[in-house]
């Protein structure tokens, strides 16, 4: 079985690879650890297969994925139709060396602040002036209405933006940016990157 420090392990082929200013691409899951994924997600519980909890604020929350993780979620997936999914059904997009990083416009319960709607998802390196913008980027927008609220309903923004998994690395800094003009820092830690598969 992989241990459950896989996505440091991969992260750190990642950052290996690109070391040195080379432009050099992370790497993809190899076989052996998409097998495993596959394995995991077929008899893991469904809360195991969940994002990853970046960071949970009043008004919104950030989670994250890992390739590793994304191919367990498909396996689990497959299962729920009761097929077996094979390493040969995984699209190369599931396991591109990339994390898929959720910043959504959430009230979390009994909080009675607006929410605040995101625009924007960059990395910053340590003593970077320039951003490291995601490879791609998507905005969703929902309803936001207050319990027990009966005015019209509110529109929130929420961001997903994928990031090479060289980027989202321990000593990065994620910077959120909100409509309005707001920011938020968060660090990326080893602490984080270890609670991910």
């Amino acid at each position: 079985m992989m241990s459950e420090l896989a996505f440091g392990a991969v992260l750190a082929a990642a950052v290996a690879t690109g070391a040195g200013n080379s432009p050099a691409k992370p790497s993809k899951l190899s076989s052996e650890q998409v097998r495993e994924a596959i394995r995991w997600g077929s008899t893991a519980p469904d809360a195991d297969l969940q994002q990853y909890v970046f960071k949970v604020a009043p008004t919104w929350t950030v989670n994250f994925d890992t390739p590793y993780l994304r191919v367990a979620q498909l396996a689990r997936a497959w299962k729920k139709m009761n097929r077996q999914i094979q390493e040969g059904h995984i699209p190369p997009a599931v396991i591109e060396p990339v994390v898929h990083l959720y910043a959504l416009a959430l009230q979390q319960p009994g909080v009675t602040e607006n929410l605040k709607s995101l625009r924007h998802v960059t990395i910053r390196t340590p003593g970077g002036y320039d951003s490291v913008q995601p490879i791609s980027v998507r905005t969703n927008l929902n309803r936001a209405r207050k319990p027990k609220d009966f005015s019209p309903a509110k529109i929130a923004k929420s961001v997903e933006a994928v990031f090479s998994l060289r980027d989202f690395a321990a000593g990065n800094e994620l910077r959120l940016e909100f409509e309005g003009g707001d920011t938020e820092r968060l660090a990326i830690t080893r602490e984080l990157l270890a609670t991910a598969r």
